[in-house]
This record gives structure tokens, C-alpha cells and sequence, in this order.
């Protein structure tokens, strides 16, 4: 490729081996145990197996799914071979051209870090850890900043102490959502000094007017989607990558043939194309988020340092011991949550959406003994 900061498409065997050898190690050393939400395993070793069963609010995850009609019988039986299929929906749903269908928004993540050469990463302090792990994997100089603080980032841009920023937008956990102008000027800014804008956009289904897909593939950006949250289908493991044709290529290589099974190609499309059921589901996630943040206001705002609610879930920061104590008792309750490490002297409780009024019902109650 014709940027400093990215290995040469053509390159000699020779060349191509050293590049991905560490690339195969990054990827081994991401799959290290890192903490996610929904891990009710995780959760049976640390509270015990709860009478009630577990009211899982630990992951970002929409707990409606999209209704997908049965699967041909074909899909099960035949090597995929419907990519095309896919990506010309996923063009039309993003509003972009060639986007490059994935095995989940995590493929692209673990896979990134080795086209580049060592070069300076500006991440989210607060953010999804599996994007540091692979910087860090990779043999880059991860920068932490502060996604609350944008201008000081900003600052850091332009005056070229990064080489790579990567954006998760809206964020998760931290909810915080960087207006698409200023990362337009983040990407024109970077590009003109060799470098890049990385987005992580796996939460922006519910506001698609903030998302940069419709730039379409430019030099110095670089774009992922997933399709298991707005739509709940985190199990079809499936996600798209905008991005120039070359940085295209490098992961399509990577990604091999038959990446995408069949199935999850044909409920993708599906969904991708079902823009009446995407309207009512947007609609759906605002209001019950409205509702899950006054509900936390309500019964844990005396708490909170501060509150932060996205379309998807709600995070309240707060000193590590009411944060430690919360987590613990709603956990014994079988109420689970995600529980993030103290970031600068204060922890994040993320409480996902209840999905049914017998679930809201337990939620509000097991809130109520807190105060108690």
C-alpha cells in the first residue's frame, strides 16, 4: 500500500511470512481470558447458582432479536457461496460501497493491528478491552485518552502525536458518542499526515445519522459494524469492514473462503433489508432505554459520579467500594451485571436492557434492597 503506516500488499514470501507470523501470535495472545459480559459460568463460580435462574443485564446486546424466517434446508447442506448476496444488502442498509462481510466486528479487531507498521494508537481509556489487547499484542505504543475529553484528543491530532486513532462510537461502556463532524475533521487531519481513523461503530444502528459508513471507502478510515447487537443476533457471528480496497483485500485473506456460514448469511440479509422492523426496533430501544436510566436515577443517582445512558444500556461510574458493594449484592440476587476495573479512581456498572415486565419487575425490586 501506498501508506507509511501499512505493510505493502505485494510483498515477497519472504516478507509476507514475518508479517504473519506475529500476526498468528497477536491472535493467539487475544484470546487470552479477557472479562466480557454474559459469561453465566463465570458468574456460578463467583455467586453461586441463583434459585431464580440469572436475569442477565451484563451485555450490550438487544434482548429482541429480529424475527428471521426458517433457514433453507440448502444452507445447512451446501458450502456458502451468498457473500455477494450479503454485502450488495449490507451496501444499501449502510449507505456505502463494497463493504466486506466478516465473522463478527471481532475478527477485524484481532486482525487489524498487524497491517500496520509499529506506529502510536490513541484508544479509549474506557472501552471494549479486546481493541487494546491487540494494539498492545501487536507490538504498538498504545496512548490512552480520555473519550469525555474529545478537544485534548483533538489537540494530540493535529499536532501529530498519534498515528492511528481508534474511536469506539457510541462507546462502550463509557455511552459516550463523538459527533460525526468532529470525526470527519479527525479523518481529513490524519489522512494528510499518513495516518488513520479507525472507527468501532457496533452500537450505532439506533443512530444511523451519526455514522460515517456513508463517506464510503477513503484513504486513512477505516469503519466496523456488527450486526449482533441492534439486531440481536450475536450468535450469527457476522460483521462488515468499510475500508479501502487494499486494506479490504489484506483481511479478506485473512478471512480465508466460507467465512461466513450460509445461515447467518441468509438471516443477514434478511435483517439488513427489514427496514420496517429496524424503525419499530429503534423506536423500541430509545423508550426502554429512557426507561432503564430513569429507573437507575431513581434508586442509584446518590451513588453515581456520573450516569451515561446509550440506546442499548446504561453505565453509572463510581468509587470502586459502592461499586464493588452494588455489584455483589444484586449479584448474590442473580441480577448480573458487568463490572468494569477502576479507570483514574472510579468503576463502571453497565446494566443492559430487561427485555419482558417480569424481568423489569425483578430489576426495580432487587434495586429496592439496595436502599434498604
Amino acid at each position: 500500500m501506498d501508506d507509511k503506516w501499512v505493510h505493502q500488499q505485494h510483498a515477497t514470501e519472504a516478507a509476507l511470512g514475518q508479517r504473519v507470523e506475529p500476526l498468528l501470535r497477536v491472535e493467539h495472545q487475544c484470546h487470552q481470558a479477557l472479562p466480557h459480559g454474559g459469561n453465566l459460568e463465570a458468574a456460578e463460580l463467583r455467586f453461586g447458582k441463583p434459585d431464580q435462574g440469572w436475569l442477565d443485564l451484563s451485555t450490550g446486546i438487544s434482548p429482541w432479536s429480529f424475527p428471521f424466517s426458517e433457514v433453507p434446508e440448502s444452507h445447512w447442506q451446501r458450502l456458502p457461496h451468498t457473500e455477494k448476496t450479503l454485502e450488495s444488502a449490507a451496501a444499501n442498509y449502510y449507505q456505502t460501497d463494497n463493504p466486506l462481510a466478516i465473522p463478527g466486528s471481532q475478527f477485524a479487531i484481532q486482525r487489524l493491528p498487524g497491517l500496520f507498521r509499529r506506529c502510536r494508537v490513541a484508544l479509549p481509556r474506557w472501552g471494549y478491552n479486546e481493541h487494546f489487547a491487540a494494539w498492545e499484542a501487536a507490538g504498538h505504543q498504545p496512548l490512552r485518552y480520555d473519550d469525555s475529553d474529545p478537544d485534548r484528543l483533538e489537540q494530540q491530532i493535529n499536532q501529530g502525536e498519534v498515528d492511528v486513532v481508534l474511536v469506539i462510537n457510541p462507546n462502550n461502556p463509557s455511552g459516550q458518542l463523538i459527533p460525526q463532524q468532529r470525526l470527519r475533521r479527525w479523518h481529513q487531519t490524519l489522512a494528510a499526515q499518513g495516518g488513520y481513523l479507525i472507527v468501532d461503530e457496533a452500537f450505532m444502528d439506533a443512530s444511523p445519522e451519526q455514522s460515517l459508513t456513508p463517506l464510503g471507502p477513503q484513504k486513512g478510515l477505516i469503519v466496523l459494524r456488527s450486526v449482533g447487537k441492534f439486531f440481536g443476533l450475536a450468535g450469527i457471528r457476522l460483521g462488515f469492514l468499510m475500508a479501502t480496497e487494499e486494506i479490504r483485500a489484506a483481511i479478506a485473506k485473512e478471512r480465508g473462503p466460507w467465512a461466513i456460514p450460509g445461515p447467518s448469511a441468509w438471516v443477514g440479509c434478511q435483517a439488513l433489508a427489514a427496514t420496517s422492523w429496524q424503525a419499530q426496533q429503534r423506536q423500541r430501544l430509545h423508550g426502554e432505554a429512557n426507561k432503564l436510566n430513569q429507573l437507575l436515577r431513581r434508586h442509584l443517582h446518590t451513588h453515581a459520579s456520573r450516569l451515561v445512558q446509550t440506546a442499548y444500556f446504561t453505565t453509572l461510574f463510581l468509587p470502586p467500594a459502592p461499586a464493588q458493594a452494588i455489584y455483589q449484592t444484586l449479584g448474590q440476587q442473580g441480577l448480573l451485571i458487568r463490572f468494569f476495573e477502576p479507570q483514574q479512581g472510579l468503576c463502571g456498572l453497565r446494566f443492559g436492557l430487561p427485555a419482558t415486565a417480569n424481568q423489569w419487575r425483578r430489576l426495580t425490586e432487587s434495586l429496592e434492597r439496595l436502599n434498604r
